[in-house]
């Protein structure tokens, strides 16, 4: 009984082809874009679209499709950890 829920669970994995694990947006909001910023700036909704766009841009930099789901775990989190830092950056007004 568990070889086939790992089976089963490797085959989800498998037909995974979406760029990001979680099938789009990786932080803070799920109706934040990829268009530009619009809230004010300095304001905590900026500071998670401008942290969830880091993350999200470090991810699709770093990730590649045929690496598996391993390596691209380990990226995932360190795009988490680019996104945080973004985000306590934004709040002290350091966005560049």
């Amino acid at each position: 009984m568990i070889r086939l829920a790992a089976l089963a669970a490797l085959l989800a994995l498998a037909g995974c082809n979406t760029p990001y694990p979680d099938q789009g947006n990786l932080f803070l909001s799920p109706e934040a874009s990829v268009s530009a910023n619009r809230a004010p700036r300095g304001s905590r909704a900026f500071c998670e679209t401008y942290a969830r766009q880091t993350q999200d841009n470090y991810y699709e930099s770093n990730s590649d499709d045929d690496s598996g789901f391993g390596p691209n775990a380990f990226v995932y989190r360190q795009a988490q950890a680019a996104g945080d830092a973004a985000y306590r950056r934004c709040l002290a007004g350091r966005t560049g």
